[in-house]
């Protein structure tokens, strides 16, 4: 499988079902990510940062297995933010 990666990588397609944020983990963000991220819900920057960022070792997540575990899905395992979701995110499963 190793050796294929490569391949099945460049195949994947986002099957929408909330499996990359319930797989566990940190979610980092960067600051034009966390700006994207906050336009989509509506917030201030601060605001969002506020509300559902933690930093850590100066680093900003959305997620951690104790910080918003399920990060963004709503009640139907769909991502609220998916048009704004950071490359952590995007790059799933290649971690």
């Amino acid at each position: 499988m190793h050796l294929r990666k490569s391949e099945i990588l460049s195949r994947f397609q986002c099957q929408k079902s909330g499996n990359c944020c319930k797989a566990g983990g940190y979610v980092y963000l960067t600051g034009l990510e966390l700006e994207n991220m906050a336009r989509v819900v509506g917030l201030s920057v601060p605001d969002f940062r506020e509300k559902y960022v933690v930093t850590h070792n100066g680093w900003d997540l959305i997620a951690t297995p104790t910080h918003r575990p399920r990060c963004f899905l709503d009640e139907n395992d769909r991502c609220t933010v998916y048009e704004a979701r950071p490359i952590a995110c995007r790059s799933y499963p290649d971690w």
